[in-house]
Protein backbone atom coordinates (compact mmCIF):
# COMPACT_ATOMS: atom_id res chain seq x y z
CA UNK A 1 0.00 0.00 0.00
CA UNK A 2 2.85 2.27 1.11
CA UNK A 3 4.47 1.66 -1.86
CA UNK A 4 1.63 2.03 -4.32
CA UNK A 5 1.33 5.84 -2.56
CA UNK A 6 5.11 6.56 -2.80
CA UNK A 7 4.12 6.25 -6.74
CA UNK A 8 1.21 8.22 -7.22
CA UNK A 9 3.17 11.29 -5.13
CA UNK A 10 5.92 10.99 -7.15
CA UNK A 11 3.86 11.73 -10.10
CA UNK A 12 2.56 14.68 -8.83
CA UNK A 13 6.43 15.75 -8.20
CA UNK A 14 8.53 17.95 -10.26
CA UNK A 15 11.38 16.18 -11.94
CA UNK A 16 13.99 17.06 -9.69
CA UNK A 17 11.99 16.13 -6.47
CA UNK A 18 10.93 12.65 -8.53
CA UNK A 19 14.80 12.15 -8.50
CA UNK A 20 15.53 12.80 -4.83
CA UNK A 21 12.81 10.33 -4.21
CA UNK A 22 14.07 8.08 -6.41
CA UNK A 23 17.62 7.48 -5.10
CA UNK A 24 15.88 7.34 -1.19
CA UNK A 25 13.72 4.27 -2.74
CA UNK A 26 16.32 2.62 -4.30
CA UNK A 27 18.37 2.85 -1.35
CA UNK A 28 15.38 1.54 0.82
CA UNK A 29 13.17 -0.89 -0.92
CA UNK A 30 15.86 -3.59 -1.84
CA UNK A 31 16.70 -4.12 1.67
CA UNK A 32 12.83 -5.24 2.21
CA UNK A 33 10.64 -8.30 1.34
CA UNK A 34 9.23 -11.13 1.99
CA UNK A 35 10.40 -14.64 1.43
CA UNK A 36 7.13 -16.29 -0.54
CA UNK A 37 4.71 -14.64 -3.41
CA UNK A 38 1.63 -13.41 -1.91
CA UNK A 39 -0.86 -15.85 -2.91
CA UNK A 40 -2.47 -13.33 -5.28
CA UNK A 41 0.61 -14.27 -7.19
CA UNK A 42 -0.09 -18.08 -6.99
CA UNK A 43 -1.39 -18.89 -10.43
CA UNK A 44 1.62 -16.29 -12.45
CA UNK A 45 4.29 -17.99 -10.73
CA UNK A 46 3.36 -21.46 -12.11
CA UNK A 47 2.61 -19.86 -15.73
CA UNK A 48 5.96 -18.60 -14.73
CA UNK A 49 7.38 -22.14 -14.37
CA UNK A 50 6.36 -23.03 -17.41
CA UNK A 51 7.10 -20.40 -19.65
CA UNK A 52 11.23 -20.33 -18.44
CA UNK A 53 10.83 -24.18 -19.22
CA UNK A 54 10.40 -23.11 -22.71
CA UNK A 55 12.73 -20.40 -22.76
CA UNK A 56 15.70 -23.15 -21.84
CA UNK A 57 14.00 -25.70 -23.99
CA UNK A 58 14.69 -23.47 -26.74
CA UNK A 59 18.20 -22.76 -25.60
CA UNK A 60 18.89 -26.32 -25.31
CA UNK A 61 17.76 -26.96 -28.89
CA UNK A 62 19.97 -24.12 -30.62
CA UNK A 63 23.50 -24.34 -31.42
CA UNK A 64 25.70 -24.57 -28.70
CA UNK A 65 28.09 -22.47 -30.15
CA UNK A 66 26.01 -19.61 -30.86
CA UNK A 67 25.71 -16.68 -28.77
CA UNK A 68 23.53 -16.42 -25.30
CA UNK A 69 22.06 -13.07 -24.16
CA UNK A 70 20.01 -13.27 -20.98
CA UNK A 71 18.20 -10.44 -19.49
CA UNK A 72 16.50 -9.71 -15.85
CA UNK A 73 14.68 -7.19 -15.24
CA UNK A 74 14.12 -7.34 -11.42
CA UNK A 75 12.28 -4.64 -10.19
CA UNK A 76 8.59 -3.72 -10.98
CA UNK A 77 8.79 -0.06 -9.40
CA UNK A 78 10.13 1.40 -12.55
CA UNK A 79 9.12 1.39 -16.66
CA UNK A 80 13.33 1.61 -17.04
CA UNK A 81 14.04 -1.67 -16.08
CA UNK A 82 11.64 -3.51 -18.58
CA UNK A 83 12.70 -0.91 -21.11
CA UNK A 84 16.56 -1.33 -20.95
CA UNK A 85 15.95 -5.20 -20.94
CA UNK A 86 13.87 -4.25 -24.60
CA UNK A 87 16.81 -2.15 -26.18
CA UNK A 88 19.26 -4.93 -25.10
CA UNK A 89 17.40 -7.33 -26.69
CA UNK A 90 17.10 -4.83 -30.03
CA UNK A 91 20.52 -4.07 -29.53
CA UNK A 92 22.42 -7.20 -29.73
CA UNK A 93 19.70 -8.70 -32.65
CA UNK A 94 20.77 -5.67 -34.65
CA UNK A 95 24.40 -6.18 -34.59
CA UNK A 96 23.65 -9.99 -35.46
CA UNK A 97 25.19 -10.77 -38.97
CA UNK A 98 22.92 -12.33 -41.76
CA UNK A 99 21.89 -16.03 -41.14
CA UNK A 100 23.37 -15.88 -36.95
CA UNK A 101 20.92 -16.94 -34.42
CA UNK A 102 20.82 -15.35 -30.93
CA UNK A 103 19.94 -17.60 -28.08
CA UNK A 104 17.91 -15.33 -25.35
CA UNK A 105 16.50 -15.95 -22.04
CA UNK A 106 13.86 -13.23 -20.95
CA UNK A 107 12.67 -12.76 -17.21
CA UNK A 108 11.21 -9.11 -15.86
CA UNK A 109 8.85 -8.51 -13.45
CA UNK A 110 7.44 -5.74 -15.57
CA UNK A 111 6.19 -2.28 -14.23
CA UNK A 112 2.68 -3.01 -11.92
CA UNK A 113 0.88 -5.81 -11.31
CA UNK A 114 1.18 -9.00 -12.78
CA UNK A 115 -0.92 -11.88 -13.27
CA UNK A 116 -0.89 -15.70 -14.92
CA UNK A 117 -2.90 -13.71 -17.78
CA UNK A 118 -0.58 -11.03 -18.73
CA UNK A 119 2.41 -12.72 -18.17
CA UNK A 120 5.06 -13.20 -21.23
CA UNK A 121 7.92 -14.42 -19.90
CA UNK A 122 8.98 -15.64 -16.73
CA UNK A 123 9.28 -13.57 -13.20
CA UNK A 124 12.81 -12.82 -12.36
CA UNK A 125 12.94 -14.33 -8.87
CA UNK A 126 15.86 -15.70 -7.09
CA UNK A 127 14.98 -19.11 -7.79
CA UNK A 128 14.75 -18.28 -11.61
CA UNK A 129 17.47 -16.46 -12.23
CA UNK A 130 19.85 -19.03 -10.82
CA UNK A 131 17.78 -22.01 -12.87
CA UNK A 132 18.48 -19.57 -16.01
CA UNK A 133 22.64 -19.44 -15.76
CA UNK A 134 22.52 -22.94 -14.75
CA UNK A 135 20.98 -23.93 -18.13
CA UNK A 136 23.40 -21.56 -20.28
CA UNK A 137 26.13 -23.36 -18.60
CA UNK A 138 24.88 -26.38 -19.77
CA UNK A 139 23.56 -25.72 -23.41
CA UNK A 140 26.81 -23.98 -24.01
CA UNK A 141 30.42 -24.42 -24.94
CA UNK A 142 33.52 -22.75 -23.43
CA UNK A 143 33.89 -21.01 -26.32
CA UNK A 144 30.63 -19.55 -26.55
CA UNK A 145 29.79 -15.51 -26.16
CA UNK A 146 27.27 -15.00 -23.35
CA UNK A 147 26.04 -11.51 -22.41
CA UNK A 148 24.13 -10.87 -18.95
CA UNK A 149 22.36 -7.65 -18.25
CA UNK A 150 21.17 -7.43 -14.65
CA UNK A 151 18.57 -4.37 -14.02
CA UNK A 152 17.15 -3.44 -10.86
CA UNK A 153 17.20 -0.78 -8.00
CA UNK A 154 20.53 -1.93 -6.06
CA UNK A 155 22.01 -1.32 -2.58
CA UNK A 156 26.12 -2.11 -1.61
CA UNK A 157 26.57 -5.74 -2.19
CA UNK A 158 22.88 -6.75 -3.78
CA UNK A 159 20.42 -5.84 -6.35
CA UNK A 160 16.56 -5.47 -5.47
CA UNK A 161 13.56 -7.76 -6.89
CA UNK A 162 10.27 -6.35 -6.62
CA UNK A 163 7.34 -8.24 -8.20
CA UNK A 164 3.64 -6.66 -8.10
CA UNK A 165 4.74 -3.53 -5.66
CA UNK A 166 6.27 -6.43 -3.37
CA UNK A 167 10.17 -6.77 -2.62
CA UNK A 168 11.32 -9.80 -1.79
CA UNK A 169 15.20 -11.46 -1.08
CA UNK A 170 17.38 -9.29 -3.06
CA UNK A 171 20.28 -10.98 -5.04
CA UNK A 172 23.36 -10.80 -3.01
CA UNK A 173 26.82 -10.68 -4.41
CA UNK A 174 27.82 -13.79 -2.92
CA UNK A 175 24.56 -15.28 -4.69
CA UNK A 176 26.33 -13.92 -8.68
CA UNK A 177 29.81 -15.34 -7.83
CA UNK A 178 27.97 -18.65 -6.71
CA UNK A 179 25.44 -18.92 -9.53
CA UNK A 180 28.20 -17.65 -12.38
CA UNK A 181 31.25 -19.97 -11.49
CA UNK A 182 29.88 -22.45 -13.56
CA UNK A 183 30.24 -20.17 -16.45
CA UNK A 184 33.79 -18.83 -15.56
CA UNK A 185 35.46 -20.39 -18.68
CA UNK A 186 32.87 -18.79 -21.26
CA UNK A 187 33.34 -15.24 -22.46
CA UNK A 188 31.35 -13.60 -20.78
CA UNK A 189 29.76 -9.60 -20.72
CA UNK A 190 28.07 -8.80 -17.35
CA UNK A 191 26.16 -5.72 -17.37
CA UNK A 192 24.75 -4.29 -14.41
CA UNK A 193 22.69 -1.34 -14.34
CA UNK A 194 21.74 -0.49 -10.53
CA UNK A 195 23.01 2.12 -7.83
CA UNK A 196 25.61 1.39 -6.07
CA UNK A 197 26.88 -1.76 -8.79
CA UNK A 198 29.97 -1.51 -8.62
CA UNK A 199 30.23 -3.16 -5.23
CA UNK A 200 29.48 -6.17 -6.98
CA UNK A 201 32.75 -6.19 -8.97
CA UNK A 202 34.69 -8.10 -6.61
CA UNK A 203 32.07 -11.16 -6.61
CA UNK A 204 31.16 -11.15 -10.28
CA UNK A 205 34.78 -10.62 -11.92
CA UNK A 206 36.39 -13.78 -13.47
CA UNK A 207 39.55 -14.40 -15.96
CA UNK A 208 37.18 -14.79 -19.03
CA UNK A 209 34.79 -11.63 -17.73
CA UNK A 210 33.91 -8.18 -18.61
CA UNK A 211 32.05 -6.47 -16.15
CA UNK A 212 30.64 -3.33 -16.65
CA UNK A 213 28.60 -1.12 -14.08
CA UNK A 214 26.44 1.93 -13.93
CA UNK A 215 27.86 3.29 -11.03
CA UNK A 216 31.17 2.84 -8.88
CA UNK A 217 30.56 0.98 -5.71
CA UNK A 218 29.69 4.14 -3.26
CA UNK A 219 27.45 5.93 -5.77
CA UNK A 220 23.50 5.78 -7.04
CA UNK A 221 23.04 5.72 -10.78
CA UNK A 222 20.02 7.80 -12.41
CA UNK A 223 17.01 7.01 -14.54
CA UNK A 224 15.68 4.52 -12.85
CA UNK A 225 12.16 6.52 -12.27
CA UNK A 226 8.73 5.23 -11.95
CA UNK A 227 8.38 6.69 -15.68
CA UNK A 228 11.59 6.33 -17.14
CA UNK A 229 12.48 4.94 -20.24
CA UNK A 230 15.71 3.04 -19.81
CA UNK A 231 18.03 3.95 -16.93
CA UNK A 232 21.34 5.94 -18.20
CA UNK A 233 23.45 3.20 -17.94
CA UNK A 234 21.72 0.94 -20.73
CA UNK A 235 20.18 3.95 -22.76
CA UNK A 236 24.15 5.63 -23.51
CA UNK A 237 25.49 2.08 -23.75
CA UNK A 238 23.43 0.00 -26.08
CA UNK A 239 21.16 3.38 -27.37
CA UNK A 240 21.23 5.37 -30.52
CA UNK A 241 24.84 7.28 -30.10
CA UNK A 242 26.36 3.63 -30.19
CA UNK A 243 29.13 3.45 -32.72
CA UNK A 244 29.22 0.16 -33.79
CA UNK A 245 32.88 0.90 -35.40
CA UNK A 246 35.13 1.87 -32.62
CA UNK A 247 37.01 -0.56 -30.29
CA UNK A 248 35.34 -2.10 -27.74
CA UNK A 249 36.90 0.09 -24.59
CA UNK A 250 36.73 3.31 -26.75
CA UNK A 251 32.69 2.72 -26.40
CA UNK A 252 32.43 2.68 -22.90
CA UNK A 253 34.63 5.37 -22.58
CA UNK A 254 32.36 7.52 -25.07
CA UNK A 255 29.21 6.07 -23.11
CA UNK A 256 31.02 7.06 -19.52
CA UNK A 257 31.28 10.64 -20.55
CA UNK A 258 27.83 11.14 -22.15
CA UNK A 259 26.76 9.99 -18.86
CA UNK A 260 28.48 12.06 -17.18
CA UNK A 261 27.74 15.26 -19.34
CA UNK A 262 23.99 14.13 -18.92
CA UNK A 263 24.34 14.25 -15.29
CA UNK A 264 26.17 17.43 -15.06
CA UNK A 265 23.39 18.99 -17.63
CA UNK A 266 20.56 17.65 -15.38
CA UNK A 267 22.31 18.87 -12.15
CA UNK A 268 22.20 15.32 -10.90
CA UNK A 269 25.06 13.96 -8.87
CA UNK A 270 27.40 13.47 -7.32
CA UNK A 271 28.23 11.64 -10.81
CA UNK A 272 27.22 7.78 -10.89
CA UNK A 273 30.97 7.34 -11.83
CA UNK A 274 30.22 4.06 -13.94
CA UNK A 275 32.95 1.12 -13.78
CA UNK A 276 34.61 -1.76 -15.89
CA UNK A 277 36.45 -4.95 -15.54
CA UNK A 278 38.63 -6.70 -18.00
CA UNK A 279 39.35 -10.09 -16.99
CA UNK A 280 43.02 -10.67 -17.89
CA UNK A 281 41.81 -13.40 -20.81
CA UNK A 282 39.20 -11.13 -22.34
CA UNK A 283 41.99 -8.25 -22.89
CA UNK A 284 41.88 -9.31 -26.95
CA UNK A 285 38.12 -9.23 -26.67
CA UNK A 286 37.98 -5.83 -25.41
CA UNK A 287 39.84 -4.50 -28.40
CA UNK A 288 37.62 -6.02 -30.86
CA UNK A 289 34.89 -3.40 -32.62
CA UNK A 290 32.54 -3.22 -30.36
CA UNK A 291 29.77 -4.69 -32.58
CA UNK A 292 32.19 -8.10 -32.88
CA UNK A 293 30.77 -8.95 -29.58
CA UNK A 294 27.58 -8.30 -30.15
CA UNK A 295 27.56 -10.43 -33.30
CA UNK A 296 28.47 -12.91 -31.69
CA UNK A 297 31.89 -13.61 -33.19
CA UNK A 298 34.06 -15.41 -30.69
CA UNK A 299 37.12 -15.72 -32.50
CA UNK A 300 39.89 -13.62 -31.43
CA UNK A 301 41.39 -11.17 -33.29
CA UNK A 302 44.97 -11.41 -34.74
CA UNK A 303 47.27 -10.25 -31.97
CA UNK A 304 49.44 -8.78 -34.46
CA UNK A 305 46.58 -6.32 -35.36
CA UNK A 306 45.77 -5.73 -32.25
CA UNK A 307 47.77 -2.23 -30.98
Amino acid sequence: MYHSLLIRLLALATPFQRHLAGLLLACWLPLAGSASLPQSLAAATARSNVLLAEQIEQLRLGDPASPVLAVFAMHSESMAFEGDADLTLRTARAYLSKGQTLRVLRLGNGAGKRSAKNLFYPLATRDSIARALAAIAQHSNPQTPVTLMFTSHGNEGLLGINIAERNYPAVRATDLAAWLAPLAQRPTLVLLSACYSGSLIPAVAAPHRIVLTASSADRSSFGCNFSSRNTFFIEELLGPSTTSGVGFEQHVRDTWARIAQREKNLNYGPPSNPQMSVGEQMALHAAMPWAQWWSGASALPNPAQVE
